[in-house]
């Protein structure tokens, strides 16, 4: 996970310094490139355990990884897309191991 998916926010989460590093990536990776077709979101986590016995704070942080993070992405490189007016996809991969 990038480095910028660690910078706790004051309530816990990761909150808008996240949200406005995913946008300035997507401007970089368009500058770099001449554009941006696609985004592949390929970031997960999962904690080993029994439902049962994972804790709500662990619960919370596969959701925040594995959910809000794709929805961050996404977000900014839709905005990008629609800036640009031309069209776009998102793909979202998960894949476990044991």
């Amino acid at each position: 996970m990038h480095e910028a998916n660690r910078e706790p926010h004051p309530q816990g989460g990761r909150g808008r310094v996240e949200r406005v590093r995913r946008h300035a990536h997507v401007r970089r990776v368009s500058t770099a490139f001449g554009g941006v077709d696609f985004l592949i979101n390929n970031a997960g986590i999962q904690i080993p355990s029994p439902s049962h016995e994972l804790s709500l704070d662990d619960f919370e942080k596969v959701l925040h990884v594995n959910l809000v993070g794709d929805f961050i992405c996404a977000r900014a490189a839709i905005e990008h897309f629609l800036a640009e007016n031309k069209p776009g996809a998102n793909v979202n991969v998960r894949v476990s191991t044991k």
